[in-house]
């Protein structure tokens, strides 16, 4: 189940060298190509068939959002006023649902994920307003619990993203094998007991693969493997960082400008 978004997310950051270098020149251009791709597939122009086909087309309906996120990391969405970005947002979100409704999958119906033309308008628009908001969470540090858990949690959030959808299987197949919670697990006496259960379950499997492969993280980022991570990590906090990422966003809007 999980095996195509892992797939989609491995060739998006595989791309992104060429990705960036696209958008940071040609913004508008660039993120049009992908949308071209979607749309014309779903008007039967372009016919994307097989696992190639697939993984063009979850990369193309992705692939917009991931633009987005260049253009936040370099600072150019702060240059767009809410007065644009709220109602565009809207715009894209609502014309992503009522494409699903319009459009539904033959076997989902008007589920969002399934419609691949109404995926890549909701997220992208969900994606611009919130990036574009990027609300101030720094009165968190008043309350070091929490601070500790969401930095633990993002410092664990590809972790958490490609076992998500494991451990929720796992959780299920253990539940139902276990002959204490098996009879509850069954498909006929599902309740609110045994989601509650399974609930719980999973986020028990999914913290026992959070402290098996989540190191993996630390060693990408260049980091001292922890086995926990908490607290705040040091190479994020430095000045010279902070001074890098100015400048590249300085660089990447003259660029933008010109």
């Amino acid at each position: 189940v999980p095996l195509w978004y892992i797939s989609t997310y491995l060739w998006l950051v595989l791309l992104s060298p060429m990705f960036l270098w696209l958008v940071r020149r040609w913004p508008l251009r660039t993120g049009a190509v992908p949308v071209a791709v979607v749309l014309l597939n779903a008007a039967g122009i372009l016919r994307l068939e097989g696992g190639a086909g697939d993984i063009i087309l979850y990369v193309c309906m992705y692939a917009p959002c991931w633009a987005l996120g260049f253009a936040h990391h370099d600072g150019l969405l702060r240059r767009l006023s809410l007065a644009f970005v709220l109602p565009m947002g809207a715009a894209l979100a609502i014309g992503g649902l009522a494409w699903a409704l319009s459009y539904p999958d033959p076997q989902s119906g008007a589920n969002v994920s399934d419609v691949p033309v109404a995926t890549m308008l909701y997220s992208l628009g969900v994606v611009l307003v919130l990036l574009r908001l990027y609300l101030d969470f720094s009165w968190m540090q008043a309350v070091p619990w929490l601070d500790a858990l969401v930095s633990a949690i993002n410092s664990r959030a590809m972790t958490i993203y490609l076992w998500g959808n494991a451990a929720i299987a796992l959780t299920l197949w253990l539940l139902g094998e276990w002959s204490i919670t098996g009879p509850l697990m069954d498909s006929d006496t599902f309740s609110l007991t045994s989601g509650a259960l399974a609930f719980a379950g999973i986020w028990v499997v999914l913290g026992a693969c959070v402290l098996a492969f989540g190191w993996v993280e630390d060693v990408a980022a260049a980091r001292k493997p922890r086995l926990l991570p908490t607290g705040r990590s040091k190479e994020s906090s430095t000045g010279s960082l902070r001074v890098d990422r100015v400048e590249t966003r300085r660089q990447a809007g003259a660029t933008y400008h010109q």
